[in-house]
């Protein structure tokens, strides 16, 4: 990606240890953006779901429903 387009993706000494890319915002595209962050969205929901070993839509599912307390009658 840094070779193809280094006007976009670049690499500080900071970054060179750890698997990410900086890219500058004001010269990406649109739709190149979305298709990043979808593959990292990708990759980190993957990612947690193997270390659970739960899917991460079903992990999730219940702390977004609201349950309604039980009555003690």
């Amino acid at each position: 990606m840094i070779e193809e387009a280094p006007d976009i993706y670049y690499l500080t000494d900071h970054y060179v240890d750890y698997p990410f890319v900086p890219v500058r915002m004001n010269r990406i595209e649109p739709q190149a953006l979305k298709d990043l962050l979808g593959m990292a969205w990708r990759l980190s929901t993957t990612k947690i779901a193997k270390i659970t070993k739960t899917p991460a839509r079903k992990r999730t599912a219940g702390r977004l429903s609201k349950r309604k307390p039980r009555s003690r009658t």
